[in-house]
């Protein structure tokens, strides 16, 4: 696996801000002509894909037409959002820029405060791992409207560890990792995990057990996949972009935990595969619905995606555990969030191109960063959404346009955008209006938050109140428990028995 961390480190850390507000120079466009096209989305129902599934997916991207910019976009667009795509995303927006001559500037706070600054319109789009829910899409806190999601790529969790002098690569099935992070197992030589290792030397140390302590798409589908099979963590825990995490040390993002994995031994964490490879932090193979341990690389994450036969038609879906011998199961897509009905023809113009050059051209780059391109009929239904998108009425792409002044709900689902007061860290080099008179710092000039010298306790009993204390920036309180989250559409496995952690393992 290469080693690029000098080339992301940089990239990749993280800023919490309170608002964002920018200022964008549009220029003089030139006038272009729109025409608008004929409806072929019907809102709130659910559209069956043509089947993509086979043992070995391919990582081929969607190129079913190549890409041609419109005429008359503006020259800058700025997002914010979610960390795990912004190694992917730094790449699409550097060779766009260099390409198009149009600046992308994107800030990875995390999913949570990425959709509050767009729901605020103070960027023109959010990245996200966690799609909105219907209490979210209709919110007073969603100020433009009707939102649209854009998959991007799909991406992959990996659960890392540090084992000092082993090299032996772990499995970890589901019930083992449920019961490591509701309290039931607390020592690495704890009979379930030899269990899933035969024949391995695992130490008698105590399991130093990190989480993430901010609204993650990493937690989202980290827990998603331990409720599936794990009748006592969806008890004790539940699924959510923020659980109550009844045990281990909370990070703030995902940078903190690559350094925290490797400044703690015998400790045990997640994180985007992305991280992990570019890193060189050891993870596991994982236990998938059918039974097999399967190790996280784009070809698993994209077998994943070609099972998928059936979406909602706005494309807000939960892949985790998915079917498939080869399918790795803490699998997940990440959306670009825009508003459907624009208000400005140039930054609409120059959306709509981003968005389609992004499911064309940048597909070809998802493999080399560890992330896997869209299954072409997904793209294609994408693509449908992009056409959308229109200003006062007026198509601004293809033929697809049908006005909707209302959102479309297809998964019922409650719950409100987090809220947090976060810190910046400096000043940008690209100046930007405040909303709070906050600083803002471009993504390429942060520092990480480190965890202190001391190691992270692990002691507490597993009945003990969930506390979820974090390891904030200085001056930083932990974000609020999160709504329920879009529930996946399998079922528990049967036949497992779950002890909780007062019956012993």
């Amino acid at each position: 696996m290469p080693n690029r961390p000098l080339r992301y480190k940089a990239l990749l850390y993280l800023a919490i801000v309170t608002v964002l507000l920018v200022g964008c120079d549009l220029g003089n466009s030139a006038p272009v002509t729109f025409q608008p096209g004929l409806p072929t989305i019907v809102p709130r129902s659910n559209v069956t894909l043509l089947p993509d599934a086979s043992p070995t997916a391919s990582l081929t991207p969607y190129a079913v037409k190549s890409f041609a910019p419109i005429a008359g976009g503006a020259n800058k667009l700025i997002g914010a959002g979610a960390s795990i795509p912004a190694p992917l995303y730094a790449n699409y927006f550097g060779a766009y820029a260099s390409q198009y001559k149009v600046q992308v500037d994107y800030y990875p706070t995390d999913s949570g405060l990425g959709i509050r600054q767009f729901g605020s319109k103070a960027v023109d789009f959010a990245a996200t791992d966690v799609p909105l829910t219907d209490t979210q899409m209709v919110s007073p806190t969603i100020q433009g409207g009707v939102v649209e999601h854009i998959p991007t790529a799909v991406i992959g969790l990996a659960i890392v560890y540090n084992l000092p002098n082993s090299s032996t690569r772990l499995r970890f099935s589901a019930n083992t990792l449920a019961d490591i992070y509701r309290g039931a197992i607390t020592a690495w030589s704890d009979p379930l995990i030899a269990a899933d290792n035969p024949n391995v030397d695992l130490p008698s140390e105590p399991i130093v057990v990190l989480h993430r302590a901010d609204y993650s798409g990493s937690s989202y589908i980290f827990s998603q996949y331990l409720t599936v099979h794990n009748d006592n963590f969806r008890y004790a825990v539940g699924a959510s972009a923020n659980p109550h995490w009844p045990v281990g040390s909370g990070v703030q993002d995902s940078f903190s935990m690559v350094t925290a994995i490797k400044q703690k031994s015998y400790s045990i964490g997640y994180v985007s595969l992305a991280y992990a490879a570019d890193n060189n932090l050891a993870f596991a193979d994982i236990e998938n619905k059918a039974g097999n341990f399967v190790s996280p690389n784009p070809q698993s994450l994209a077998s994943a995606a070609a099972s998928i036969t059936t979406v909602p038609d706005d494309l807000r879906i939960a892949l985790v555990d998915p079917p498939g011998w080869t399918s790795y199961p803490l699998t997940g897509f990440t959306w670009l969030l825009v508003y459907r009905d624009q208000n400005d023809m140039a930054k609409a113009i120059a959306t709509v191109n981003l968005l389609r050059w992004i499911l064309s051209v940048g597909q070809a780059s998802n493999a080399a960063h560890q992330f896997a391109p869209l299954p072409p009929a997904i793209a294609a239904r994408a693509d449908l959404l992009i056409q959308q998108l229109n200003v006062n009425g007026t198509a601004i792409y293809g033929t697809g346009f049908k006005p909707s002044p209302t959102p479309d709900p297809t998964v019922t689902v409650t719950g409100t955008p987090p809220t947090a007061t976060p810190t910046a860290s400096s000043t940008p080099t690209q100046t930007a209006t405040l909303a709070s008179n906050a600083s803002l710092t471009p993504f390429a000039t942060y520092t990480p938050n480190l965890l202190p010298t001391a190691p992270p306790t692990n002691t507490q009993p597993p009945a003990a109140p969930p506390t979820n204390t974090p390891i904030p920036p200085t001056n930083t309180p932990p974000l609020p428990p999160t709504d329920t989250p879009i529930a996946p559409t399998n079922t528990p496995r049967p036949g497992h028995t779950h002890p909780t952690p007062t019956e012993g393992k």
